[in-house]
Order: structure tokens, then sequence, then C-alpha cells
């Protein structure tokens, strides 16, 4: 099957059960397409970080099967992925590398964890950096930028990789509104330009529904998975009043 047809990502009944009788994720099915960038979207406790360590492989399932670039999860299709965390900001002030060293530290992934950092992996971080305009800060410590600017560093260290698949667990927590702003058009440009499949999770409702082509909304299950706009039309959207509210400009 070519990779233009075959879904990178394949949840099907996928159920992850606690100690205590605490179930995180409740039978969700689900088949990511190449090219697509889907908000996950829920409230707090609602099994999304969870959800993205069974993808990660770093939690198994209880139930059900997940799929990678078709194949079971494992060492070669994880190569394929990046990832960006929440990053509290407290925990890297004194983190002792620059922005050029930490982002090299994504080229891992294609070179190897013991290989020496070559020409080519320089070369390519040095791109990134320019690509997410970043390249100014490149000597800089990660402990003397600011939110936006570290969010943009470790965006940058995931893609050194060359990812087909990048997934951003609530990425932009704790950073300023027109950080964020900036971040998700970034994300929207990487989407659309660079053809990368994203999955991004966020209580960050309105903003996510404008900038992603799919929006799943979990809490635990999954209860909606569809057009961005058909579910700003749903009675699930309509209950989100307490969710954050940023203003995002089409990128």
């Amino acid at each position: 099957m070519s990779d233009v047809v075959e879904p990178v990502l394949e949840l099907n009944d996928v159920s992850v059960d606690y100690a205590g009788g605490i179930r995180a994720v409740d039978g969700v099915t689900l088949t990511l397409r190449r090219g697509e960038l889907l908000g996950l979207i829920g409230p707090n406790g609602a099994g999304k970080s969870t959800l993205i360590a069974v993808v990660l492989g770093l939690q198994a399932p209880s139930r059900g099967t997940v799929r990678l670039f078709g194949h079971p999860i494992g060492p070669r299709g994880l190569r394929d992925v990046g990832y960006v965390p929440q990053l509290p900001r407290a925990t890297y002030p004194d983190f002792p590398a620059s922005v050029m060293e930490t982002v090299l530290l994504g080229r891992a992934a294609r070179s190897g964890l013991f290989a020496t950092v070559g020409r080519r992996d320089r070369e390519r971080a040095g791109e990134i950096l320019r690509l997410l305009d970043i390249d100014h800060l490149r000597d800089r410590r990660l402990g003397q930028l600011s939110g936006g600017e570290t969010q943009r560093v470790f965006l940058a260290k995931s893609l050194a990789g060359d990812p087909r698949l990048l997934i951003l667990d609530e990425p932009t927590t704790g950073v300023d509104t027109g950080s964020r702003r900036e971040f998700y058009t970034t994300l929207a440009r990487l989407n659309r330009d660079a053809g990368i499949t994203i999955i991004l999770t966020s209580h960050d409702v309105h903003s996510v529904t404008r900038l992603a082509t799919r929006i799943a909304f979990m809490n635990r299950s999954i209860y909606f998975d569809g057009d961005p706009g058909e579910f700003a039309r749903h009675p699930i959207h309509s209950d989100l009043e307490d969710f954050p509210e940023v203003e995002l400009a089409h990128p």
C-alpha cells in the first residue's frame, strides 16, 4: 500500500485501565490520515495525555490495537514521530545547553543516540532554526528564553528528526497570548507547506477549532470526530463556555 493512502495512525477499540479500576481511555477508535492536523480536545482528566502515551509506545493499552504507519508500534515507526510535551518553565531554567545543542539532540532519532554530530546534522538544525525564525537564538541558553521562544526551540528539536507525524501535548500551556498565536500559525504552516501530519491536544477549543483540519472531542471516549466547522455547530461546542479562548488569525 502506498504512503499516500496508508493511514498514519490506527487506533481500534483502545482502552486503558489504571489500578483501582480507573478507566482513563474507553474504547477509542480513530484513524489519522496523512496531511491531517487533528485537534484532540477535551477537559482535564479526559484521557488525552494517556492516549498520546499509548501512541508513543509509553503506555500499553488494556484492550485494543494500535498501528503506526501500517505496523504495530515499535522503534522503526517511532523514529518517524516527533513529540513536543507540555513544558512547565520551572523544569528547565538551569538546563546547561544552548538552543543549537538542544535542537541537535533531536537528530538522535535519525543518527542514533551515540552517533557523532556531523556536518549534515548541523546544517539541518540550522535550516529548522531559520524555518521557525529562531536562528538568532542559536547560542542562547534555554533559561534565557521566554516561554514562547522555548516552545519554538522544542518544536525545532522535534522537527530535527524529520518526522512524518508530529504530536504536541498541550504545548502552549503558560505561554502568553501573542506567542501562542504565533506558535499556532507556525503549526498551520508546517502542516500546509511541509505536509507534516499533526496531532495537537489542547484545552484551547476556539483557537484549535480554527487551526485544525479535523477535530476529535474526547472525554475518555470520543464523542465527536469530524470537520471543525461541523464541530463549531455541534451541541458539545456550545457547552464549552469555560474553555479559554484565544483569537487566531488565519495563517
